[in-house]
Order: C-alpha cells, then structure tokens, then sequence
C-alpha cells in the first residue's frame, strides 16, 4: 500500500512538473485550425480574400484577458488583419493558473449590436505538446505573431476606448 502511494505521489508531481512555464502577458492566442471562407462574387480581387469569424485571446498582464470577436482576414498566408468587417465584440475577465489548468471568469463588456452581461466561469486547459495550445470552448488555441502591427494597435485601442468609456 505504502509503494502504492508512493507511486501515485511521483506520478502527480511528475505531471506537475511536466507543464511548461508560458508566459502569457502580452501574447495573441488564436484558434489553431481556422476554416477561411473565400466570397464568390465573381470578382476576382474579392475572391481572393481569406475571411473568418473568431474570437482573439489577448493576455494584458498575469491575472487578466481579453476576448475579441470580429471577423479576421488572411493576408499571403502570412499576416492577420483585426476586425475587417464592421461589428466586434470585448469581453474582460480575469485568471489563475494552477498546474495546467486557467481558471477563467468573464463577461462581454462591448459589442456592436448587443451586450450580454452573463458571467461566464470556465476552465482552459494549458496542453504542452512542441508548443504550448489552451483548449478552451472545445477549441485549440496557439500563439500568434502574425497579426499585423496596426492590427495589434486596433486591438489595444478598442479594448482602451471601451475601459476608459465604461469603466
């Protein structure tokens, strides 16, 4: 039994170990397969455009995050372009991070057309494979640096318009 034990212990603190120290402050989290849709309208200069609905991931410091959900485009296949269509939506929240596990609490605070007050509670979970993923809302989750500098300003500058006007 005492072997037993033993085990259990070694195998708990094993995995604890395991997971791998990220810095999250400051980083772009987006999903990690995204389904871009091309319009079809018979032009080519639109139809070549790679167009998809998602929600960002922003770190802002140790314990708080932002959501942001527009539309993002994909430019060469190499850079992110934030919010090209009209219409967005914030939401704040807070988190703690224990072993592998986020603890998440937030709410919308913006949204173009509506704002859902609801409180949500959550948990991601930090995956360490070759590169750390969060799985959150049944979807992966990766570090990006491919959204564009004015994309990044965009960001932080709504999610600063948004605080300094509502809260």
């Amino acid at each position: 039994m005492r072997i037993f034990l033993i085990c259990i212990v070694m195998l708990i603190m094993g995995c604890e170990s395991s997971v791998q120290k990220v810095d999250f402050t400051g980083k772009y989290w987006i999903p990690k397969i995204i389904d871009w849709k091309s319009p079809k309208s018979g032009i080519p200069e639109i139809d070549r455009r790679k167009i998809e609905g998602f929600k960002t991931i922003y770190f802002a410091s140790d314990s708080l995050f932002y959501f942001v959900s527009s539309e993002q485009e994909l430019l060469d296949n190499d850079s992110l372009v934030y919010c090209v269509e009209p219409g967005y939506k914030i939401y704040k929240g807070n988190y703690l991070i224990k072993g592998n596990e986020m603890f998440i609490e937030y709410c919308q605070i913006y949204g173009t057309f509506f704002v859902d007050n609801k409180i949500v509670k959550d948990t991601i979970i930090i995956c360490n494979d070759k590169l750390p993923t969060l799985l959150i809302e049944n979807r992966f989750y990766i570090y990006t640096s491919k959204y564009t500098s004015c994309s990044k300003y965009k960001i932080n500058g709504q999610i600063k318009m948004i605080e300094d006007k509502c809260f």
